[in-house]
């Protein structure tokens, strides 16, 4: 264990031939300083919370610690020192400013006048000191035991606080382990229900028959949209998260894409239209899968809240790339719609996990809430960003950039 060094007062030793000036201006300006902020030690006895009045009592104490370290005046450096390391724990919010704290900063302020006011003495009569000189060890003493019980406090709840972190992690490991490990069995499962119901639909069955197995069908690839979502966010959450990097045709990434979301209209009266700019080189190479659920997501989303009007997708070059010679583009994607469009509040809560705009989305709509904060971290993986520019009633329009690579220089 430590050995606290106990503080033993000293009269200080000056050389009034060579420093008397100096030193008298020195406890003249440090005790106006201290009386120039008597408001402040009085209004500190009340314990406020005004920042900027602690921030001023500190600034005394440190001023005067730095003026009596160069002058090496121990004894007042040291009152300085110890008081200001507490005052400067209460500014980081390291200490809660109690009535017994407060008491100590406005005795040291008390004291630390005694010690200028025999200082001034001292140099007036010549390096002697008439007066008994005045005890601060044990005032000292208590500062430094209220300033290591606040240390050994604060470490105590950083110890605490990453032991907590540490079971949390634990905890969330073994609970991303066990979803990653059931939703791995559930797919399998349904691959199985897919695999025999589309091998059933080719067999003779009747109308009614026919109509029973595409609803199993559709059910399925419901379900199995929803375990894959699952899964990627379970890799997302452990930092499982590895992106490819493979040779794609971006127009034939994004013809499927239209040709699988066309399916899910159905009877609406939705028009779905995509463009691609000329200037985006046709061969790309990054992780054509996470794009395409991306598109696929905020397609979806798209057709999900839009029961009439166009639903466009277009893809062009971020303006300052449209000129320039690079092997890696950053390319700006845009899912227009005519729906129910989003609030001003709802905007950024929509890519957080779990969440809907609002819980009556969920219920009317459906959707487990997990999509687009996928999106949002595929495209932060490949160094894009995503947000939504939209108004209630008025529909909406989802923009994401991401980083790719080119093969060639022409679409």
């Amino acid at each position: 264990m430590e050995q606290e060094v106990v503080f033993t007062p000293k009269i200080p030793v000056l050389d009034v031939d060579e420093d008397a000036e100096i030193l008298l201006e020195f406890s003249q300006e440090a005790i106006n300083l201290v009386r120039d902020n008597e408001h402040a030690f009085i209004s500190l006895k009340n314990v406020p919370s005004d920042q900027d009045l602690i921030d001023n009592i500190f600034k005394v104490f440190h001023t005067i610690r730095g003026l009596a370290d160069f002058l090496k005046l121990e004894d007042i450096e040291c009152l300085s020192a110890e008081t200001e390391a507490l005052i400067d724990l209460i500014r980081k919010n390291q200490l809660v400013l109690e009535k017994r704290t407060a008491e100590l900063i406005g005795r040291a302020a008390d004291d630390l006048k005694k010690l200028l006011a025999l200082l001034a003495e001292q140099i007036l009569n010549n390096g002697t000191l008439k007066s008994p000189y005045y005890n601060i060890a044990p005032l000292i003493a208590q500062i430094r035991k209220v300033t290591k019980e606040s240390e050994e406090k604060m470490d105590e709840d950083i110890r605490a606080a990453e032991a907590l972190e540490k079971q949390e992690h634990i905890a969330a490991k073994q609970k991303n382990e066990f979803f990653t490990n059931t939703a791995h069995e559930i797919r399998v499962l349904l691959n199985a229900i897919l695999g025999f119901s589309n091998l059933l639909s080719r067999t003779s069955l009747d109308q009614k028959q026919r109509g029973y197995v595409d609803t199993v069908v559709a059910s399925g690839e419901l379900l199995l949209n929803v375990v894959n979502g699952i899964l990627d966010f379970s890799k997302i959450e452990t930092g499982k998260l590895v992106l490819e990097s493979i040779d794609f045709n971006l127009g034939e990434l994004v013809s499927n894409v239209i040709k699988i979301v066309s399916v899910k209209i159905k009877d609406k009266p939705i028009s779905i239209t995509y463009e691609i700019a000329d200037h985006i080189p046709k061969e790309l190479v990054g992780d054509s899968t996470r794009l395409k659920q991306i598109l696929m997501n905020l397609m979806d989303n798209a057709i999900k809240f839009t029961k009439e009007g166009e639903i466009k997708l277009t893809a062009t070059l971020e303006s300052a790339e449209k000129h320039r010679d690079t092997a890696e583009k950053t390319l700006r994607f845009s899912v227009k719609d005519e729906g129910i469009g989003l609030s001003e509040d709802k905007r950024e809560k929509i890519f957080e996990s779990f969440v809907q705009a609002d819980d009556s989305i969920s219920q009317q709509y459906g959707g487990t809430g997990l999509g687009l904060a996928i999106s949002k971290k595929f495209v932060e993986a490949m160094g894009g960003k995503i947000y939504v520019e939209s108004k209630k009633g008025k529909g909406s329009e989802f923009i994401f950039t991401v980083k790719l690579k080119t093969k060639d220089k022409s679409y």
